[in-house]
């Protein structure tokens, strides 16, 4: 009982870390950038860490390999890649956004 106790008062409080999304070591157009992707139904949001952000909305369905729109409504090309990464492709400009599946350790966030 004394041991629960002593792990229940020095455990970290995850709702307040888990506030805002993990870094990841993302890139935009071949260039690294962080950035923190978050999913919120059929809605992709990226905040990059100079400030911008990128809103991507799932034409149809939401699906591997699918199609997206930005808010111009511009398709971008979803490719799921091995080991679960993702590349989203603009196919008109050319543009890409590369996102890991998993975040930067916590030692190497930005």
């Amino acid at each position: 009982l004394a041991i629960s106790a002593l792990v229940a008062c020095s455990a970290p409080d995850l709702r307040e870390a888990s506030a805002q999304p993990a870094w990841h070591a993302c890139e935009r157009d071949d260039r690294p950038l962080a950035c923190r992707p978050e999913h919120t139904g059929d809605v992709l949001t990226i905040s990059w860490r100079d400030g911008q952000s990128t809103r991507l909305e799932c034409e149809t369905r939401c699906e591997p390999n699918g199609t997206l729109l930005d808010k111009e409504g511009a398709r971008w090309t979803h490719e799921l890649l091995i080991q679960g990464n993702s590349r989203y492709t603009q196919a008109h400009t050319g543009s890409s956004i590369f996102v890991p599946l998993r975040p930067l350790a916590p030692a190497l966030e930005p």
